[in-house]
């Protein structure tokens, strides 16, 4: 019996993604999206399930830059009522965390809003060497509540973090981007700084 046109487009998007998968510059960074391969691979959902869910799973994008010339704490603050305002309008969460001009920033959203804006972000002058850490589907939103949380850094914390996870063993079970978040986020928790300075935008 021939497969319905559904089905023909449905396993030609699959083989698509599949194949993006295996290409992609850090495979090791989309955790989520090889398990789910590998149920497909095993006949445990179709080609229609797994688009269905990555279609509901949201996409991250984890990057590092620098900014062009230092930002003035009110300079700071008018960015990040921008980004918070975008966020809210295309559906975005997710955390900034800024060290004397160095930024680390994570978005996660619908997948083709979260890559429109940070392609915008590559092009934006603001911003030099851009560098993605991780990019792709995950389970569930790491920052839900946040339209954009913004956490102040210090510099030496930030290149730890970096540095605990680009030096470890890639047999590690954990994703690296699971590892290098984590490594962040701990940084961010010993350096908190005070309630006033750290305002999350809650929905």
């Amino acid at each position: 019996m021939l497969p319905s046109s559904l089905d023909t487009e449905a396993q030609y998007r699959v083989r698509n993604w599949a194949a993006d998968l295996a290409a992609a510059a850090a495979p090791h960074a989309r955790h989520y999206e090889h398990q789910l391969l590998a149920r497909y691979q095993r006949q445990e959902v179709s080609c229609e399930q797994v688009l269905k869910l990555l279609d509901a799973s949201p996409y991250h994008v984890l990057y590092r830059s620098h900014a062009t010339r230092l930002l003035t704490e009110a300079q700071l603050q008018e960015m990040l009522a921008a980004a918070r305002s975008y966020n809210i309008r295309h559906h975005l969460t997710g955390l900034l965390l800024h060290s004397n001009g160095c930024f680390v920033q994570v978005l996660e959203g619908p997948k083709a809003e979260v890559q429109a804006l940070y392609a915008r972000i590559q092009r934006d002058g603001r911003h030099t060497h851009v560098v993605t850490v991780s990019e792709g589907h995950g389970p569930k939103r790491r920052f839900g509540n946040w339209e954009m949380a913004l956490g102040r850094v210090a510099g030496s914390a930030v290149v730890r973090a970096f540095e605990t996870v680009l030096l470890q063993e890639e047999a590690s079970d954990a994703p690296a981007s699971d590892r290098l978040l984590s490594a962040l986020l701990q940084a961010f928790n010993v350096h908190m700084p005070p309630p006033t300075s750290f305002a999350p935008l809650r929905r």
